[in-house]
């Protein structure tokens, strides 16, 4: 079976769907202990595969493909019982993919016949085989280059899972699903694929990764074809990584050939077509003729979908069919009941070459059910998370949310334009201060009924009094006491500023510009980081300060024209009378503002786009 579909569109669910009937329904009438095997690789991040399986019927095993492993892949140790041919051959094909050595090279004989050498020996293993190339390397060199690479990749934490001897051999026929974990391995692009020569320049985790998923391919394989007596399936979600290469399109095909009379079946999805058969290799044809059931989920890219209807076997040309799948098969945009209701729509091809629409619904499990697609989501959609309000602005699709936004941008530039205009109305009429009475001629009021009056010399000195206490705290005598202050503190700093003092200008207060710094908290001695910190800020501060008093000066030294000083107070009177009386009493200011930021919204949503 093989799934196209792009992201979300349920390619998946569907084969998550289609495992779960193998797990569910593997046993067969009249065959005893036969039942439903799954071998699945994983290269989900957050082990989707893994959780799914476990909450399938049957009991799970996980192999982890890191330098964690617990098991071991070593070929050599892996099929030497069963089939020393096909140990052979893996081994082989292995690691001409990991070596990069071609199979007709001296190169590749001198590894041909040093793993034959090693499988005749009683517990051949990669070490051994290393061993056998460094003894005959004293006679061959290609032997020779052959040993060190390997010694090379042996000691690679990676690499432990295939060369290390104390591992144990991995056991894949005791458990009913088997998951291979393998998020941990790089991968090359499809486009450093494309030429021999990209692929002489891979990066090492990227040639091992490639080499270790052809190995677990192979893995799988052979654990499905084992026995007649269950139906099992390996499943290759994403498997471009599987058919870049022509070893595993090899694998593919095999598996694809044999897999009926074995009681055995592939699995495989991915976006585009040719991930799943070349359509420019001839075994890349013969892949897709081997695939009689074929799904088609949703593909909003139009290449992508021609490429789609084409592996369906339709005409990739017929407007009706490209408008279906690229926005009529689970469409976007819709709320979130409709959605719900019309997720896993495709185009269905079954055995009989017969093409229709349907529908993949998730098993009626509740360990299914409470088993997420994603991480982020729980059954039922009840618990909210952070990504919930991007998907409900994706509901509302490309067109309908640029229209919002345009509307929001026009509503915020009217409200700001109405709102930044200040009314204008006839100032009210000032308040007529009234009259006020005279001073008494006593200051201290009439005397009190068994009071002494104060004699006239008496008075006189109390007046005396208060007015010398008024004088001592005026505010004219506040104001030179700060001038004298300041007149003190330039006398105390004569010489402030060295070779800058020319540019030494004052603030409003008269205080030199060098008084200005700042200082921060260093801590202790040990906090080195600190001090650094400290020493740039106070750098940046000491620049910008001495280019603001050099501007400050600049300004005073071109001011100092006559014919500047003459000029300078109605050019400033009509400045600022524009400013006040015409720039800000009709809102200039808000409306350009408000104006500039519709053009970038109109410029942004509906500008120039690139076409093709």
């Amino acid at each position: 079976m093989a799934w196209l579909g792009e992201l979300g569109a349920g390619k998946s669910v569907g084969m998550k769907s289609a495992v779960y009937n193998v797990l569910a329904r593997g046993h067969q009438l009249g065959w005893p202990g036969s039942c439903g095997r799954a071998v699945i690789v994983d290269r989900t991040t957050d082990q989707e595969w893994a959780r799914f399986a476990k909450a399938c019927p049957g009991t799970t095993q996980l192999i982890r493909i890191d330098h964690t492993a617990e098991g071991s892949l070593d070929p050599l140790r892996l099929y030497v019982k069963n089939s020393p041919q096909v140990a052979a051959r893996f081994t082989e094909s292995f690691l001409t993919l990991l070596l990069g050595v071609r199979p007709m090279d001296l190169e590749g004989v001198a590894l041909s016949e040093a793993i034959q050498a090693v499988l005749s020996r009683p517990e051949p293993s990669m070490r051994a085989l290393m061993e056998e190339l460094t003894a005959r390397g004293a006679a061959d060199p290609a032997a020779q280059g052959l040993a060190r690479k390997l010694a090379s990749i042996a000691r690679k934490d990676l690499a432990r899972v295939v060369f290390d001897e104390t591992l144990p051999v991995v056991d894949t026929q005791r458990a009913d699903s088997v998951v291979f974990l393998v998020s941990a391995l790089q991968l090359p692009k499809k486009s450093e694929l494309a030429s021999e020569h990209r692929i002489q320049r891979l990066e090492f985790e990227k040639v091992l990764g490639r080499a270790l998923m052809y190995l677990i391919a192979a893995v799988s394989r052979e654990t499905a074809m084992r026995s007649r007596d269950e139906f099992a399936v390996t499943v290759f979600d994403e498997c471009w990584w599987l058919t870049s290469s022509d070893e595993g399109l090899e694998l593919l095909l095999e598996l694809l050939r044999d897999g009926r009379k074995r009681n055995a079946a592939a699995y495989v999805g991915s976006h585009d077509a040719n991930d799943i058969g070349p359509a420019d290799s001839e075994k890349g044809v013969i892949v897709r003729g081997l695939i009689p059931h074929r799904f088609v989920f949703r593909q909003t890219s139009r290449t992508l979908a021609a490429r789609s209807l084409e592996f369906l076997g339709v005409d990739a040309a017929d407007n009706d069919l490209l408008d279906l799948v690229t926005g009529g098969l689970s469409p976007l945009g819709l709320p979130e009941d409709q959605r719900r209701a019309r997720a896993g729509e495709c185009l269905y091809r079954d055995l009989a070459g017969r093409i229709g629409l349907m529908r993949v619904l998730i098993p009626t499990d509740r360990a299914i059910e409470r088993h997420p697609h994603h991480p982020d989501r729980r059954a039922g959609g009840g618990m909210r998370t952070l990504r919930a309000p991007l998907k409900r602005l994706r509901l509302l699709g490309t067109a309908r949310l640029r229209l919002a936004l345009l509307v929001a941008a026009l509503a915020a530039t009217a409200f700001t334009m109405l709102t930044s205009i200040p009314a204008l109305a006839e100032p009210s009429p000032s308040a007529t201060p009234a009259p006020t009475s005279p001073p008494a001629t006593n200051p201290l009021g009439p005397a009190t009924p068994g009071t002494r009056t104060p004699t006239p010399e008496e008075l006189a000195e109390i007046e005396k009094i208060v007015e010398e206490l008024n004088k001592r705290f005026s505010d004219g005598m506040q104001e030179a006491f700060l001038k004298a202050e300041e007149e003190r503190l330039r006398k105390l700093l004569p010489d402030e500023g060295g070779v800058l003092a020319v540019f030494n200008v004052t603030d409003e207060r008269n205080l030199p510009i060098s008084a200005y710094t700042v200082k921060s908290d260093t801590g202790g001695m040990w906090e080195w980081d600190l001090g650094i910190q400290n020493l740039i800020t106070e750098l940046c501060f000491m620049i910008t300060k001495w280019v603001i008093a050099f501007c400050c000066w600049l300004i005073v030294w071109a001011l100092g024209f006559g014919l500047a000083k003459l000029l300078l107070a109605p050019v400033l009177s009509v400045a600022n009378s524009l400013h006040t009386q015409v720039i800000l009493q009709m809102g200039l200011p808000s409306l350009f503002l408000s104006v500039c930021a519709l053009i970038a919204v109109v410029r942004i949503f509906f500008g120039d786009r690139a076409k093709g």
